[in-house]
């Protein structure tokens, strides 16, 4: 079980890491609000876009949007159940693949997940500061949950809309285990916290890559996944790496390697 002193020993090596992060620096905006501006405002790393129909702001903001969170990962999971792999491998597993986004070339967002989002964490910056070149604060967003909501809210209804805004800034989400504890009975469950990030990957139009063989809430999202990977990877060339994610016999270098596969097969398109 994993106890509140281990939850403090995760969040002292993380603590410890960011403070050797260097300030992260902020770009210049430039607004450009006249088609008379464009050429006074010309610049090699802007450029202007006219348009003669209202009504493509929509689909053009989309597509921006699409583009500019292609390389950003969601590691949604929890756990306090590690079987059937078994704790040890489902940390060392969890630090392998917040290591390997940063390797790359990817960028990282974690909710906190517990007994996962730590470990996520602590391989990304393990990776990013081997070479003391990174800056975490530009290749990672980090947001555990708040547990006091904003006044007038639920606690229910900003959990969902958090949810919502870290995936709705991702385009893959990579699901590692996804249980807890029912404090009325006392016994594992499925997150259900992991299964509506699940529900809100579909509607948002992201990619689910479900690491089915971790079990529990990524093995039935893994199963639905796997039972229509067209239906959510239109352009194919996945369903051998998503049954490698599904199977007990898979090493965890095998699992690591159809991960990324998945993500390259798309960013490739």
């Amino acid at each position: 079980m994993r106890t509140k002193a281990d939850y403090s020993r995760t969040l002292k090596e993380i603590e410890t890491l960011m403070d050797t992060a260097p300030k992260s620096q902020m770009g210049e905006r430039l607004d450009v609000d006249k088609e008379s501006d464009l050429e006074a405002k010309k610049s090699p790393d802007i450029q202007a876009l006219l348009i003669d129909d209202y009504a493509k702001v929509t689909e053009i903001l989309r597509g921006i949007s699409r583009r500019s969170h292609r390389k950003d990962i969601f590691v949604s999971g929890s756990a306090h159940d590690f079987d059937p792999m078994g704790r040890y491998r489902i940390e060392g597993l969890s630090q392998d693949i917040g290591r390997e986004i940063i390797r790359n070339g990817y960028n990282l967002i974690s909710g906190f997940g517990l007994g996962i989002g730590g470990a996520v964490i602590v391989g990304a910056m393990k990776e990013l500061y081997a070479d003391n070149e990174g800056d975490f604060r530009e290749r990672s967003t980090l947001r555990p949950f708040p547990q006091e909501p904003p006044r007038g809210m639920s606690r229910e209804v900003f959990w969902s809309w958090y949810r919502e805004d870290m995936i709705a800034n991702a385009e893959f989400v990579v699901f590692l285990c996804g249980n807890k504890i029912d404090p009325k009975t006392g016994e594992t469950v499925l997150a259900d916290g992991v299964m509506e990030e699940f529900e809100k990957t579909k509607r948002l139009g992201k990619y689910p890559i479900p690491v089915g063989a971790t079990g529990h809430a990524a093995r039935r999202i893994w199963d639905e996944v796997n039972a229509s990977p067209e239906k959510f990877f239109p352009g194919g060339g996945v369903k051998r790496h998503i049954r490698t994610l599904g199977s007990a016999d898979s090493t965890d270098r095998a699992i690591i390697e159809a991960v990324f596969a998945i993500v390259k097969r798309v960013v490739s398109k």
